[in-house]
């Protein structure tokens, strides 16, 4: 790593420490979830975390609402795109109705643009996730990055 790719990369950790360290324990997490993917603790918090997601869905998002009391991820129906966007506020979990939202869009390359909307805390843990998978694929935080996309009327940021 070059010096300029480790000062940029201990940059970026103390701004997030100095911002409360959210990004961080985030990282550590997703990092210790994947390189101890068989591991009792890893398994363990996996299992947690889906039960937790069940259930916060099951009572706080309107399309999951029927299944309240549920006995397993196989109650839960198999959705796609289609679904989600044909009741895309009925996927908004009413915890976060009042919570400042973001709109993320895909591409489309695998068929049509999907928008759905992330909090704060799924922002983080998406940009720790990329900076963990980067990292396996040889690119560390503070490496440079070239990063080309075609940009039109459909992915423009509005305000």
């Amino acid at each position: 790593m070059r010096q300029s790719e480790k000062i940029r990369s201990r940059a970026f950790w103390v701004a997030d420490l100095l911002g409360g360290g959210q990004l961080k324990r985030h990282y550590t997490n997703v990092k210790m979830l994947l390189e101890n993917y068989d591991g009792a603790i890893a398994t363990e918090q996996r299992s947690g975390y889906l039960q937790r997601i069940m259930t916060h869905a099951a009572e706080t998002v309107p399309f999951y609402k029927t299944l309240a009391g549920y006995a397993s991820i196989s109650d839960f129906p198999v959705i796609n795109k289609s679904i989600i966007k044909e009741n895309l506020n009925d996927f908004i979990s009413e915890s976060y109705l009042t919570s400042k939202l973001h709109k993320v869009t895909t591409s489309g390359s695998t068929g049509a643009p999907l928008s759905i909307w992330q909090d704060k805390g799924k922002r983080q843990r998406h940009t720790a996730e990329n900076i963990f998978f980067s990292e396996l694929a040889g690119s560390p935080l503070g490496s440079r990055l070239y990063y080309l996309r075609v940009w039109n009327a459909m992915n423009r940021k509005v305000d």
